[in-house]
């Protein structure tokens, strides 16, 4: 299924394409020369060659050969005054610098930065940003040293001369280092005579519940990482302030001691995505959010505390934190609703979900909601597009409460997997019925039977947006079966991606390779399958 905490637009997502790679320029550089490429009928980038073998390529233009001239000579780089170089060629340098690592100019770049705005994303070459972790990972042959170090180092040197208001670093969701790294920039700010244990402490003592001696061994951790870059730090540096705009992961102890740091620095942290759970010895009320990031700023939130209903006022205070936070377009509450441990759980943010206006998405996977359903979507008047309910313990009461549901209509995804579904096929059939917009559909791992399986495929063909369905079973169904749950599939016109199969471990074998081998064989014959029913479009797992 999508990722509840990305911006999915429903209509141009396909399921059966890499996205990624059809994000790359068909054109890669080296330091003269721009190589030619083309794109396979399954995305992946090839290099045209001549009739002997050879790559084709084409000499850069004058400028882009003038540009990486100077960014691999920083001396020259920095003896040119940053008034000198026109303002629209500093992204296109900046590019170069990373491209070919030249960390001294990255420094220098972003430090007299002429604009407004930084936007890394867009300035990153897309041919070779790949790995999630690009941007703090070690660099070969400079000593543990990242762009991100790059990065950080500019904007604690920031020169008179740059205009630079915000730099984002948004779209790197999937880097956990990178969110704690940045958090960091108010600590490696302030003077490290400044950075004794009382006077941090005071200052984290205003937002978070922390002791003494955490911040002590915060700091001895701090002075070690940073011991080669904090003499060349121009500490208390007043140029600013510079909002930093990035994926927020509050969910480790330097994310949070950065954000309870950042006003006593220029540097001021805003993020649309916050992602928060407890932290060991670093407290933060969640009723206190706002003092950290900008609520307004705040769309999307994930929550996770599997003990938080069992303990009525911090309870009471996530329902407070969510009102403080009046732009949130998505509320995703893992393991954290139970109802059986909290009777008026659902009840209670249900009532605090109708106050949030702009509510689109929706998840609460892996809570016990059993007969709870009721109680927490009733009433909610938003068009919710995304439902997630996965191992909620649902019954009955609860599928019949969807079909009754007025908000049930505007539904563009819905996981109900891994409920113990077995009897009521014939109410998920009816569920079909008032799911006119769906294009996600998962019922894998339910207990259904191959009859109660078909008859939900066979009435997916009324869907006409449906695009990705997940019917997956805790055992390998036999071929038979698997060929009539695929001849449904193919009466599925809009569908591009199918979860058929179980994962690796459900197949038999004595060990992990035959499990795969004996997979992927089922997996091969139903792609033939689909093959011979004119059906390749589809795409499996």
């Amino acid at each position: 299924m999508t990722d509840v905490m990305d911006d999915t637009d429903y209509r141009s997502k396909s399921f059966n394409r890499n996205d990624a790679e059809f994000r790359h320029p068909l054109w890669m550089t080296e330091s003269h020369f721009i190589f030619h490429l083309w794109r396979d009928g399954e995305g992946h980038l090839n290099c045209h060659k001549d009739t002997q073998g050879y790559p084709v390529c084409s000499p850069r233009h004058l400028s882009q050969l003038c540009i990486h001239t100077l960014i691999t000579n920083p001396l020259r780089l920095y003896k040119t005054r940053a008034q000198d170089i026109p303002h629209d060629l500093y992204p296109v340098m900046l590019t170069e610098a990373i491209h070919r690592r030249e960390l001294e100019s990255i420094n220098y770049l972003v430090s007299s930065w002429p604009h407004e705005v930084l936007d890394v994303q867009s300035l990153l070459p897309l041919e070779e940003y790949i790995d999630p972790h690009y941007l703090t990972a070690p660099i070969e042959g400079h000593e543990n040293m990242s762009l991100m170090d790059c990065f950080l180092f500019g904007l604690l040197t920031l020169r008179t001369v740059s205009r630079l208001k915000c730099i984002n670093f948004s779209g790197f969701k999937h880097d956990r280092k990178l969110g704690k790294e940045l958090a960091r920039l108010a600590i490696l700010w302030i003077s490290p005579s400044k950075r004794n244990v009382d006077y941090i402490h005071g200052v984290l003592s205003q937002s978070l519940d922390i002791s003494r001696d955490k911040v002590q061994r915060y700091l001895n951790r701090i002075s070690c990482i940073y011991a080669n870059m904090d003499p060349f730090v121009n500490h208390g540096n007043t140029v600013g302030p510079v909002t930093v705009v990035f994926e927020c992961k509050l969910t480790l102890d330097d994310v949070a001691i950065g954000l309870g740091l950042q006003h006593e620095t220029p540097f001021r942290f805003h993020c649309r995505r916050l992602w928060y759970e407890p932290i060991s010895e670093v407290v933060l009320q969640t009723r206190y959010i706002h003092k950290l990031l900008e609520p307004r700023n705040v769309t999307h939130l994930d929550f996770e505390d599997p003990s938080i209903c069992s303990d009525v006022m911090r309870f009471d205070s996530l329902l407070e934190c969510l009102l403080l936070l009046p732009s949130l377009t998505t509320v995703s509450l893992p393991n954290t609703i139970h109802v059986n441990v909290h009777s008026n759980a659902a009840y209670e943010l249900n009532q605090t979900l109708r106050g949030l206006k702009d509510l689109r998405k929706l998840n609460l996977s892996s809570s016990n909601l059993r007969d709870g359903l009721d109680n927490l979507l009733n009433g909610l008047t938003q068009p919710i597009e995304y439902l997630g309910l996965r191992d909620c313990r649902l019954n009955k009461t609860d599928i019949q409460f969807l079909l009754q549901w007025d908000n049930i209509a505007s539904v563009k995804e819905l996981n109900l997997s891994r409920n113990n579904l077995k009897p009521l096929a014939y109410l998920c059939v009816s569920l079909l019925t008032k799911l006119r917009k769906i294009i996600c559909f998962s019922i894998s791992y339910c207990c259904f039977t191959t009859i109660g399986l078909r008859q939900i495929v066979r009435r997916c063909i009324e869907c006409d947006h449906l695009k990705y369905l997940a019917i997956q079973s805790f055992t390998p169904p036999p071929l038979p079966d698997v060929q009539e749950l695929l001849q449904d599939c193919t009466t599925i016109f809009s569908l591009q991606k199918c979860l058929l199969l179980p994962e690796t471990y459900a197949f038999p074998g004595s060990n992990d390779s035959d499990r795969i081998h004996n997979r992927e064989m089922l997996l091969d014959i139903a792609y033939q399958y689909l093959e011979h029913m004119g059906r390749t479009d589809i795409d499996l797992e």
